[in-house]
């Protein structure tokens, strides 16, 4: 028993010292640290520097396709077979993506080794992967849900961030007020990170009320185990708890000091997921309600979103020359002198024009750029770094078609997947230890399992923040993507554990 802790605990720290490299390892503050700051920025050149970049591609691939194929082949040891049919479907989709990414990089190698981008992408990736693996083999070994630890350590590493501000001073500024940015290089970035720390955050909260709740209706809080159990770690879970909604308010306040309009819509639509998905989820778990329940609460939802959306219309008249910095952001897109959002829109028509012109191989890595301001830049915009802006186009102008479609399509295959909660029945001898609400007790519960709801959730505040303002080629928003959305995968595996 002490030595599977132990060795669960090693791993722990191990993903969560490989997240906080990749999330906060490019601060100021920590590169120029006398512990870990020689050591980062000798990383940080072999990885920049155009002889050596290409190792680090080469082994990155290796890696990655090394983790695919054993996803795939641990899907087939558990009998997975539509779990095993869609990862090797999925997988496929990655494969492609990273092979095309690889092939341009190398075709075209000077241009594509000045700058980290096909490494990022395909390191992220990989990142990704092997800590799918690592859940999916969790997973399989304990029969139960491990991957809240990876997002719990998200969401300390995001809540660092979020009282982290490395530039007092604010360099950019919103209407003269200072522009949060964290230990991150704009407040874009901090922006999105912080949409997901909240959305996590709120997440793990409702999950942990969901598998308290289905515990005590399973047990109907009469066991004596459960009993016990609950009075001694009632006081741990309210801080617990506690420590969860501080987390939130800090990084909700971030949030909102970031003015970043995408990190805002990202993180509403995500936490409308999140309510959606779990409630359906926890009705299913307690009630065991059928296909007209679900359709009323469908319904419920759309009235909601109908009146949400005629609050907003409204108050574009209402508030649209307010003096409220918040409020002035939101409703910014309806001014038609806010220079932001009419160069993103210029830029994404010169995208489409750029993606129409090499629809199969595109322009190659950095390459975008220089291509839109040399020759489908508008001479009404003055600079074509919004060109950069919007993930989905850059990997259609760098790469082509093809691999925007293998990305698009395995997110949505991604976020499609089912979630099953972890079989099996209740079992109430000690020393089994299959997880549930309270701590880590030694009687085992089949719990609610929000965990992949959760993690998508996160994934989709990403998502929509590449849109408006990228970060699929930025290593902290592009590990934080990929880590989310293979929690998400893993947690759709199918658990067969004994009764």
């Amino acid at each position: 028993m002490s030595g599977r802790v132990f060795r669960r605990g090693g791993s722990t720290a191990l993903v969560a010292g490989v997240l906080g490299l990749c999330v906060l390892g490019d601060a100021a503050h920590i590169k120029n640290s006398p512990i870990l700051g020689a050591g980062l920025r000798e990383v940080v050149a072999v990885l920049a520097h155009p002889d050596t970049q290409w190792m680090a591609l080469l082994c990155s691939e290796t890696y990655f396709l090394g983790f695919v194929v054993l996803g795939i082949r641990l899907n087939r040891i558990c009998r997975e077979r539509e779990r095993g049919t869609s990862s090797v479907i999925g997988g496929v989709l990655l494969v492609g993506l990273t092979v095309i990414a690889a092939a341009a990089y190398t075709l075209r190698y000077p241009e594509a080794a000045r700058s980290t981008h096909a490494l990022t992408l395909v390191g992220g990736a990989m990142i990704g992967q092997g800590v799918g693996l690592w859940e999916s083999r969790q997973r399989k070994a304990e029969s139960r849900n491990v991957g809240g630890e990876t997002v719990l350590a998200l969401i300390v590493l995001l809540a660092v961030g979020a009282v982290w501000q490395v530039e007092p001073g604010h360099l950019f500024q919103y209407r003269r007020l200072g522009r949060w940015s964290g230990p991150w290089d704009t407040p874009n970035t901090f922006g999105m990170l912080m949409g997901v720390g909240a959305v996590l955050a709120v997440g793990m909260l409702v999950s942990r009320k969901a598998e308290s709740r289905k515990l005590k209706a399973e047990m109907g809080g009469e066991h004596p185990t459960y009993n016990v159990q609950h009075r001694t770690s009632n006081s741990w879970r309210w801080i617990r708890r506690g420590l969860l909604v501080g987390a939130a308010g800090a990084m909700g306040i971030g949030l909102v000091k970031s003015y970043s309009r995408g990190a805002w819509v990202g993180t509403a639509l995500g936490l409308a997921y999140l309510m959606l998905n779990a409630e359906g989820r926890i009705k299913n778990d307690e009630e065991g309600i059928g296909k007209a329940g679900r359709r009323r609460a469908a319904g419920l939802w759309c009235a909601l979103a109908v009146i949400c959306a005629s609050v907003g219309v409204l108050g574009f008249w209402s508030f649209g020359d307010t003096e409220r910095a918040v409020a002035r952001r939101v409703y910014s897109v309806a001014n038609a002198k806010d220079f932001s959002w009419r160069n993103r829109v210029a830029a994404w028509e010169g995208a489409l024009q750029m993606i129409a012109e090499r629809p199969w191989s595109g322009f190659g890595w950095n390459q975008p750029e220089r291509v839109y301001s040399a020759l489908y830049r508008p001479a009404k915009v003055d600079e074509g770094m919004a060109i950069q802006l919007n993930d989905y186009f850059t990997l259609g102008m760098t790469l082509g078609i093809p691999a925007l479609v293998c990305f698009v399509t395995y997110v949505g295959l991604s976020l499609a997947a089912k979630s099953r909660s972890p079989g099996g029945t209740l079992n109430l001898e000690p020393g089994t230890s299959q997880g549930g609400e309270i701590g880590d007790s030694d009687f085992g519960v089949r719990t609610s399992d929000l965990l992949p709801v959760v993690s998508r959730a996160g994934a989709i505040v990403l998502l929509v923040g590449f849109w408006f303002d990228g970060g699929l080629f930025k290593l902290p928003t592009a590990a934080t993507f990929w880590v989310l959305l293979e929690l998400g995968r893993a947690g759709g595996h199918e658990i067969h554990s004994a009764a």
